[in-house]
């Protein structure tokens, strides 16, 4: 997955340049803070040799109290640039994840298909032998009876979302399992709608 580390190392480094920042903003006041003190005992001091030591301090100490602001700046200026490109990156990022769990995700839909398909031959089957047992029933009475318990079927009902309309009035082409077969196939697995769906 290149383009995730990519991103990932983008993301990594916008955060090593914000530490960064961090650190050195706190040593800039931290130098700040002690500039005084430092000034304070050059000022105090009699001891020649001493003095030398301090001034030479207070000047470095100066330098890097003038150079710690255009670090910052260079690294504000890095995470401009980082800020530009991530989204980019996100993006690449974010597509080749959807194509690797899409792959692993189009195997499982398959297998899905199949077994909703076998579910609703085993559906078409309870309701050929309901049907079966009503037109028994009804050569031996015309009372309503019930001969076998009801089951629960989903795949082989009709979709009633779906009307189409024949010489004999209004139909309902679809079963609940084209439709959702359907669904699988616009949203891009590669399962097919079947003539008996």
């Amino acid at each position: 997955m290149k383009e995730v580390e990519k991103f990932q190392e983008l993301r990594n480094q916008l955060q090593a340049e914000q530490a960064k920042i961090n650190q050195l903003e706190r040593k800039l006041a931290e130098l700040k803070a002690n500039y005084p003190v430092l000034e304070a005992r050059w000022i105090e001091t009699e001891d020649e040799k001493e003095a030398r030591v301090l001034e030479n301090q207070m000047k470095s100490v100066q330098a890097e109290i003038d150079q710690i602001p255009l670090e910052i700046k260079k690294c504000k200026r890095r995470i401009e640039l980082l800020d530009q490109k991530l989204p980019k990156y996100e993006e690449l990022a974010i597509k080749e994840l959807r194509q690797v769990y899409f792959e692993k995700l189009n195997g499982l839909v398959k297998d899905l298909a199949k077994k909703w398909r076998e579910t609703a031959a085993v559906e078409q089957k309870i309701l050929q032998l309901r049907e079966e047992a009503h037109r028994d029933l009804i050569k031996i009475t015309s009372h309503p009876r019930v001969l076998v318990p009801a089951v629960p079927l989903f795949f082989v009902q009709k979709d009633e979302t779906v009307v189409s309309i024949n010489e004999f009035g209004p139909s309902f082409p679809y079963s609940k399992l084209k439709k959702m077969i359907e669904q699988l196939e616009r949203e891009g697995f590669t399962v097919k709608v079947q003539d008996e769906d």
